[in-house]
C-alpha cells in the first residue's frame, strides 16, 4: 500500500471485502516462504472456517458432506490448515469443489421441485 503503517491501515479500513480478498495471493505466496505472520493470517482464518463447520454438525446426524469453493480454500496450505490444524468435526466429509457456491444452492432447489 506504500507509506507507512497508520495511513496503509487506514486504507484497508476503507476497502471492500473484494479489495481486501485480492491482498490473498500475496499472503499464501509470504506463507509458501516462511513468512509466520502470512501463516497465522490463513490459520486463523481456517479455524474460523472450522467453527462454522463444528456448529452446522449440531445440525446433521452421522457423517456430512462439506462443499469448500472460494479462492482461498484453492490453495493447499489453506485446506491442509482446515484438515489437520483447525480441528473439523471427523464426521465433515471435506470436499474441493471448482464451483460457485451458488450451484449447489440452485442443485438443492431444483431436487425440491
Amino acid at each position: 500500500l506504500g507509506g507507512d503503517f497508520v495511513r496503509a491501515l487506514d486504507v484497508l479500513l476503507k476497502m471492500s471485502k473484494d479489495e481486501i480478498a485480492s491482498f490473498a495471493p500475496t499472503v499464501f505466496t509470504a506463507a509458501e516462504k516462511g513468512d509466520g505472520n502470512a501463516l497465522l493470517i490463513i490459520e486463523e482464518n481456517m479455524l474460523y472456517i472450522a467453527t462454522l463447520i463444528n456448529r452446522a454438525a449440531d445440525y446433521f446426524e452421522g457423517d456430512f458432506k462439506v462443499a469448500l469453493a472460494g479462492g482461498i480454500l484453492n490453495n493447499p496450505i489453506s485446506l491442509s490448515c482446515l484438515k489437520d490444524g483447525s480441528k473439523v468435526t471427523d464426521r465433515a466429509i471435506l470436499m474441493k469443489t471448482d464451483r460457485a457456491p451458488v450451484f449447489g444452492a440452485a442443485a438443492k432447489a431444483l431436487s425440491l421441485l
